[in-house]
């Protein structure tokens, strides 16, 4: 039976060829390795120590063997053993070539009703998740942690001597060209192009400016591979030099509410945010907009700049990250905040006066502390919606403190949670952001990427702190108080909770015999339920319910799980 950290990369190189299943090392390349040409670049030194960034991701994606040969892939030589920095470097690379990204696809056709060939391109473009566009970026794009391209493609190889669209992609976006013609390649492009595909056969031509292009080949999935893994690495060069050379802070905290179609509820969290008996200077808000299509956020950070924040609009800044996923909007704020604390408010909470106060107080006094987190504490709605029965407040998001003080918390099932959950900028750059295959997308209720994230700076060295001064108030809206979200909320904490430990962010879930006693424990107390008031019965028989659900649909993860590690086939 294979380890559970080969199994990590087996089951993240099945999850890469399902996006796009053709093979990069079957095109036409104009020289070198596939490789190289796939991540836009060439190693400094063969020596993989002296270039971790290329070689993780040549080895990530390609299996090179280190040298001398080693059993085992370069991706696992360097990332197993590794130092704590490399070892996160390695899983932030893993969790983010599976991300999806932006891209704003056109056709060199104007006026043109669509071709065949250009819808082929939009759905195989769009089969992994990728979010398409067919209109030039008018958004307050995030430059950093939202991979984008701008792909025009067409039927005559020379447009690929004039420059790209102007004004068509955000800064720091990729640029391609992809050719359907079939045609005789041009030796010179402009140099405005990243990359340029032909969908043909033949050796394409090399180009004055390197890994620019051409690469050739029949199967289109093999060459949205290439384009894929060159978006991702385009991106990844943009991260690294801003890790390299973080900007100073302009200020102590920087506070990041990500939206989605709440303004009401927005509105109230940035009106708490106006109060807070922190100096104003001493803070920004960034809004992230994860549906770019909705007007509200944009019109609340309007008022708001014509209000409270008159003369000091750069202080409440709005981005739009199309890439949907609460993991992705944090993320988005990353590259443009600018003070040295990231405080993360749901849009659905509202700070208490002292919050940015005490979450500033708390990192002064405890600079081993790299995450800090405070109190939620949920307000229920009037009357008291049926589905909330007495004891189960926490499963809506409420978090008491662990005791009256400042307090180290090494236990993940205590670590504070999104709603109020605080970290060092310099901190979550070196960790890589939240990890994009957590946290809640739409109706996905999974979450855990505030756990994988404080577990990841305990890993570097850091401590995670529990102020129980630094209070929020939770308000879900009335509609999310139903028994249906409660079981949702049950089922999706214990397949989390599983695959935290499955991805060794957490340690590995217990063994059989050890699940075997806790469920005879859970059985015990299922009849307990008849010695129980009736009221209590209630609320303890739907929470047992969602427990009872959640280990069923874990009991076939686990078992599909192991049978892929005894057999070798994740």
């Amino acid at each position: 039976m294979m380890d559970w950290r080969t199994y990590q990369y087996e089951r993240f190189l099945r999850a890469r060829r399902s996006l796009y299943p053709g093979d990069v090392r079957s095109l036409a390349l104009p020289e070198g390795d596939p490789a190289a040409w796939a991540l836009g670049a060439r190693p400094a030194s063969p020596i993989p120590a002296e270039d971790p960034a290329y070689w993780l991701q040549a080895g990530l994606l390609f299996g090179l063997k280190s040298r001398p040969p080693a059993r085992t892939g370069l991706f696992l030589d360097l990332a197993a053993d590794a130092p704590a920095p490399l070892a996160v470097q390695a899983d932030f690379y893993r969790d983010f070539y599976l991300a999806p990204w932006y891209a704003i696809l056109q056709a060199d056709a104007p006026g043109g009703a669509p071709q065949p060939w250009f819808e082929a391109l939009r759905r195989a473009v769009a089969a992994p998740g990728n979010v398409l566009s067919d209109a030039p970026c008018r958004l307050a794009y995030p430059r950093l942690w939202a991979p984008c391209a701008l792909i025009l493609a067409g039927r005559n190889p020379a447009r690929a001597c004039s420059p790209p669209p102007a004004g068509a992609a955000p800064e720091g976006a990729l640029r391609v060209f992809i050719d359907f013609s079939g045609e005789s390649l041009p030796t010179a492009v402009d140099p405005g192009w990243d990359l340029c595909l032909s969908l043909g056969k033949g050796a394409p031509p090399l180009l004055e400016r390197a890994w620019q292009g051409w690469a050739a080949g029949p199967s289109l999935h093999a060459l949205l591979n290439l384009l894929d893994m060159r978006v991702h690495a385009h991106h990844l060069r943009q991260i690294e030099a801003f890790r390299a050379a973080l900007p100073a802070p302009a200020c102590r905290l920087s506070v990041i509410v990500s939206t989605f179609r709440r303004p009401q509820a927005l509105t109230a969290a940035l009106q708490s945010l106006c109060e807070q008996s922190i100096a104003p200077e001493a803070f920004e808000i960034l809004v992230v907009n994860n549906d770019p299509a909705d007007p509200g956020p944009r019109e609340v950070v309007a008022a708001f700049h014509a209000g409270a924040f008159a003369g000091r609009q750069d202080r409440l800044r709005l981005l739009d990250c199309p890439l949907p996923g609460l993991s992705f909007a944090r993320n988005a704020a990353i590259g443009e905040a600018r003070g040295e604390v990231l405080c993360y408010l749901d849009d659905d909470a509202q700070a208490r006066p002292d919050w940015l106060a005490q979450i500033a107080l708390a990192f002064e006094q405890h600079p081993e502390a790299g995450v800090v987190g405070g109190p939620i504490h949920l307000v229920i709605p009037q009357p008291r919606p049926a589905a909330l029965k007495p004891g189960l407040e926490r499963f809506w998001g409420h978090l008491d403190a662990p005791s009256g003080s400042f307090t180290e918390v090494t236990d993940p099932a205590q670590f504070p949670w999104g709603g109020n959950w605080c970290i060092r900028r310099a901190l979550m750059a070196q960790i890589g952001g939240f990890r994009l295959q957590y946290g809640r997308r739409r109706k996905d209720f999974s979450g855990g990427e505030e756990t994988i994230a404080a577990a990841l700076a305990r890993r570097l060295g850091w401590a995670v702190g529990f102020a129980p001064a630094a209070e929020v108030d939770h308000l879900p809206e009335r509609a999310r108080f139903t028994t249906g979200y409660l079981l949702k909320t049950i089922q999706a904490q214990i397949l989390s909770r599983y695959r935290m430990g499955r991805d060794l962010y957490l340690p590995p879930a217990s063994g059989a015999a050890r699940q075997v006693k806790g469920a005879g424990r859970f059985a015990g107390r299922v009849l307990a339920l008849l010695r129980l008031p009736a009221r209590e019965r209630e609320s303890r028989a739907i929470e047992y319910l969602g427990y009872l659900l959640g280990w069923a649909r874990l009991f076939f993860e686990q078992a599909a799980d192991g049978w892929a590690r005894l057999t070798r086939r994740p």
